[in-house]
């Protein structure tokens, strides 16, 4: 994308805001936003990912995992890591 706003940074056109016209900007400007708010959405999908592994297993009288041995757990861990191909982990209260 920061290759189009460089291609486009002297395309003018007219600004939205608001569901109205605004000030004049350039296309480049617009696509620059674009690529920065995509770096910034990026970011936190990577900072979200540790939380994204986490499981909360079924089965675990209300979710604390009380009456689930520790065996079971790193079992079905292990097994849903190996169909993913993802890290997962489970957070007990």
């Amino acid at each position: 994308m920061l290759a189009k706003a460089a291609e486009f940074d002297q395309v003018l056109k007219v600004g939205r805001t608001h569901l109205q016209d605004a000030v004049p900007m350039t296309l480049g400007q617009e696509f620059h936003a674009y690529a920065a708010f995509v770096k910034r959405d990026l970011q936190r999908l990577e900072q979200l990912k540790p939380y994204l592994a986490q499981t909360n297993l079924g089965g675990t009288a209300i979710g604390t995992g009380v009456n689930s041995s520790h065996e079971f757990v790193e079992k079905v861990h292990a097994r849903l890591a190996e169909l993913t191909h993802l890290p997962c982990n489970q957070r007990l209260i």
